[in-house]
């Protein structure tokens, strides 16, 4: 058994909450998706793309 200082276990506790809170954000939001008419009007696709970057 390893002997873990307290930094060493703070990490630890936020590794595994943020892993958490990502799992849980994927289930809850939904991701947008483009509808089919922005996918032939490229600038409109393009205005978009950072809608979906911020998921």
């Amino acid at each position: 058994m390893t002997i873990l200082s307290l930094a060493d276990k703070k990490a630890l506790i936020l590794d595994n909450e943020n892993s958490m809170a990502r799992r849980l954000a994927v289930r809850v939001f939904d991701k947008p998706e483009p509808p089919i008419w922005m996918i032939f009007v490229p600038i409109f696709f393009v205005l978009f793309a950072p809608k979906r970057k911020t998921f």
